[in-house]
């Protein structure tokens, strides 16, 4: 998952904030801008495109006994995978 978001912000960062045997928290600052200007050609919010994201990585995250959450607060994506 952490690759996945590195290469979303390949002009931005990518960074664990917190890492424990069970956890990982990461933030993923200036994510993919391009991507944010693209979507209002379609008519999608970034907010909708999130939802459309967050889908099928969190029923992948339940079918392997973990939770995945995302966040977008400022510009930045806030990321936390953990084992249930």
């Amino acid at each position: 998952m952490l690759y996945v978001y590195v290469t979303f912000a390949p002009n931005g960062t990518v960074e664990i904030t917190e890492q424990t045997e069970n956890k990982i928290q990461f933030i993923v600052k200036n994510f993919y801008p391009p991507l944010r200007q693209s979507l209002e050609v379609f008519n999608v919010t970034f907010e909708e495109y999130l939802k459309f994201f967050d889908f099928p990585i969190s029923k992948l995250a339940e079918y392997m006994g973990s939770t995945y959450t995302q966040k977008d607060t400022d510009g930045n994506l806030i990321v936390t995978i953990e084992k249930k």
